[in-house]
């Protein structure tokens, strides 16, 4: 059975908000996932890799999300507005935030840990294709170049998550 990329609303820091899967414009998107601040040298090794990667690959769109625990309203505007004022500005990379139920998130994709970040191929419909946890590493870039080079994605089942 695939895996399906569970439902997010996203909203980007000028307040834009999104639902994905049904967002996803790209037949290839490549979703970055970080969890928490201790995240962020990870996440900062995706960027530096990313102008690279998108060239290579002109079917990607990436979406670079925070994920928070939902809260009660009002709890978490801080940290969400926080974060939103330190997201880099790179070509061909969305910046979003997320309050979700983490553990209905993490259970949808089999995350057993957020110690870690992630990055997640999804195609267009929402079908998961390969999943990778922690920073960038070439291998895995290379697996997504491969990917957008395929006109038929016929996977049946994820990459394991490393």
């Amino acid at each position: 059975m695939q895996m399906r990329f569970p439902t997010v609303i996203c909203e980007n820091k000028e307040g834009k908000t999104v639902t994905l899967p049904d967002a996803f414009e790209a037949p290839l998107n490549l979703v970055l996932i970080s969890f928490q601040e201790a995240h962020n040298n990870d996440v900062q090794k995706w960027n530096e890799a990313l102008p690279r990667l998108c060239a290579a690959t002109p079917k990607l769109h990436v979406y670079e999300i925070r994920l928070f625990q939902a809260l009660p309203i009002g709890f978490q505007s801080y940290n969400r507005r926080n974060h939103r004022l330190n997201v880099p500005k790179i070509p061909h990379v969305s910046h979003w935030t997320s309050d979700v139920d983490l553990n209905d998130f993490n259970r949808a994709l089999n995350i057993l840990t957020i110690s870690s970040m992630y990055a997640i191929v999804v195609d267009a419909l929402g079908n998961v294709l390969a999943c990778r946890q922690g920073h960038y590493q070439q291998r895995f870039g290379n697996d997504v170049k491969r990917l957008a080079s395929t006109t038929h994605y016929a996977f049946s089942s994820v990459a394991a998550v490393r």
